[in-house]
């Protein structure tokens, strides 16, 4: 229970998508490892969630069990019941739709047939830098009768408020929140003692910034280089990609098998300062991980580890090479990571 706070119910929504509420399927999709860490904290503290848009329940779920049995899904209904409305980010393309009863609905016009019945406390939790709240699409006054917050992983708040709601920002609250992990969404791996790869990265080719970035990095000749992700073809002769691309749910499994990794930046993620779930993901894979001198995430990995090109890279190799070290970094860089339970939730919601 939620020791000293008031017992909420809160009704989740999701802005694109379906919520996914297990990590083994196919349809597990990004964010779901934050959700169900978010979701398994808030309800262990007594909470009551309530899911009103489109969900999914697949076995093994973390909520075929206690206390998660009780959870509700109603995304047909209009009758909002809850103390504070949690909306998950997601796209504003208004084409994305899903059925009920066999009609098409869009995912956006769901989220506004629920604020036109909600009064009261909103959170938009936007994982992502680039998925800011579209509340230019609605014509409605969503602010007179409703307290929002924008919760961020963002460590430049100010920049990002800024940039991503410059024509709204002075009618919303901004709220930090650390990117954590518990061992359900993220499980720990030991540091392999005997990796079959040098380097290993897998994302998907998003633009010119990131194949450069990947190049400046990886780009490595005589190493054993993996790549995975949507990408048109290798960049590099000496980057093997791999064209089956594994579901988010494996990325674990997959960086266990490199000596490291390095976060490279997304423009935006740098920009705010937003540490992203590859830094997680990585460090509980049991793989040390270096981190491009572009990004400032003192909070999640030390300057140490910092790296400027490929050939700072390959000194790290060299001393890869010795389990004990790579066992020695990653038992370090594990100390920095946060759990769930160690946030003040009273604070956030």
């Amino acid at each position: 229970m939620d020791e000293g706070g008031i017992i909420m119910k809160i009704a989740f929504a999701k802005l694109n998508g379906k919520t996914v509420l297990s990590l083994n399927t196919k349809d597990y999709n990004r964010g779901t490892r934050l959700r169900l860490g978010v979701f398994n904290q808030l309800i262990r503290l007594g909470h009551e969630i309530k899911i009103y848009t489109e969900a999914i329940r697949v076995q093994p779920s973390l909520f075929e069990e206690e206390p998660f049995l009780n959870m509700q899904i109603d995304y047909k209904t209009n009758n909002i019941d809850a103390d504070l409305l949690f909306i998950e980010n997601g796209s504003a393309n208004p084409l994305y739709k899903y059925k009920v009863n066999g009609v098409e609905v869009s995912y956006l016009e769901r989220i506004r047939e629920i604020l036109r019945n909600y009064k009261g406390k909103v959170i938009y939790y936007q994982q992502d830098g680039r998925l800011s709240f579209p509340f230019s699409h609605f014509k409605e006054d969503f602010f007179s009768d409703k307290q929002w917050t924008i919760l961020i992983h963002a460590t430049d708040i100010e920049t990002f408020k800024e940039t991503e709601y410059k024509n709204v920002y002075d009618k919303l609250k901004f709220k930090y929140l650390p990117l954590c992990f518990d061992e359900y969404t993220y499980p720990s791996i030991k540091t392999n003692s005997k990796p079959e790869n040098d380097l290993v990265y897998i994302g998907n080719q998003h633009d010119s910034n990131r194949t450069k970035k990947l190049l400046n990095f990886y780009d490595i000749p005589n190493k054993k280089i993996k790549l995975f992700g949507n990408w048109d073809k290798s960049p590099s002769e000496n980057i093997n990609f791999d064209v089956n691309v594994e579901p988010f749910g494996k990325t674990i499994r997959l960086y266990n098998t490199a000596k490291c990794v390095i976060q490279i930046g997304d423009k935006n993620f740098e920009k705010y300062k937003m540490p992203t779930t590859r830094i997680i993901e990585v460090i509980q894979s049991g793989t040390p991980l270096l981190i491009d001198s572009d990004i400032d995430l003192p909070d999640y990995i030390d300057d140490i580890y910092k790296v400027s090109n490929s050939y700072e890279v390959e000194a790290w190799l060299e001393k890869f090479k010795d389990y004990e070290v790579r066992k020695k970094v990653n038992e370090e860089q594990r100390l920095k990571l946060k759990r769930w339970s160690e946030v003040d939730w009273n604070t956030i919601i």
